[in-house]
């Protein structure tokens, strides 16, 4: 039985085909057996193997061990459970109603003109 036909029978998952190597599955790809959409999460998969290989790899050699399972998914629920950044410090804070100051801009956030009438101002502008 080759690989290809062991994966098709196991409906072909993400894991099974990221561990083809990945001239094998651009070829998959270009022959259209695998979906183009499924392309970059396939890769994306491959990726995280190698980096999890290559971790694993660093460890033993720098003579400690590699985290179990356990304390990968640890780590991962923990990461999951901590507030997003908007959540924390300043961001939670109560936030009051912003006041302007009077003029510039914001004085004509209502429509309309300014407080002085625009003849009294082009007579003002005629006189000097």
């Amino acid at each position: 039985m080759s690989i290809l036909s062991a994966i098709k029978q196991q409906n072909s998952s993400i894991d099974d085909l990221a561990k083809l190597p990945q001239a094998m599955i651009m070829q998959m790809a270009q022959k259209g057996e695998i979906r183009e959409d499924m392309l970059a999460p396939i890769l994306g998969r491959k990726a995280e193997m190698a980096d999890a290989v290559a971790r694993t790899k660093a460890l033993q050699t720098a003579g400690q061990t590699p985290p179990t399972v356990m304390e990968n998914l640890m780590a991962q629920n923990a990461q999951a459970e901590q507030p997003a950044m908007e959540e924390t410090g300043v961001a939670q804070l109560p936030m009051p109603e912003r006041q302007y100051a009077g003029g510039g801009i914001i004085a004509f956030a209502d429509g309309g003109m300014s407080d002085e009438d625009y003849e009294d101002y082009e007579d003002k502008v005629r006189k000097s």
